[in-house]
């Protein structure tokens, strides 16, 4: 998977059980330094971080375009999405 990147992948959601699972795939395929953490709470993707050293975090409310807007800076090359949204904001702004 790494070679088909060109920057890290922001994974929203990543404190949520099924985004804790795709963090984990993501560090375990790509390596940790491949990996952007994006919750709402930063604080909890910062906590979470500390398992996959060498990752980064990154606040990303989906309720907030403008969070999602600096979310998304590049060097970001993909973005999974894993809560349920009530808008696809992020689809739009990708």
């Amino acid at each position: 998977m790494r070679s088909e990147t060109t920057g890290p992948i922001l994974v929203i959601g990543s404190a949520g059980g099924l985004g804790r699972r795709v963090c984990a795939e993501v560090a375990r395929q790509c390596g940790p330094d491949s990996l952007v953490l994006g919750d709402h709470r930063p604080d909890r993707a910062a906590s979470q971080a500390q398992g996959h050293p060498g990752a980064g975090v990154r606040r990303a409310d989906l309720r907030d375009t403008a969070c999602l807007e600096n979310a998304l800076v590049p060097p970001i090359s993909a973005v999974i999405v894993c809560p349920r949204q009530e808008r696809p904001e992020v689809q739009r702004l990708c």
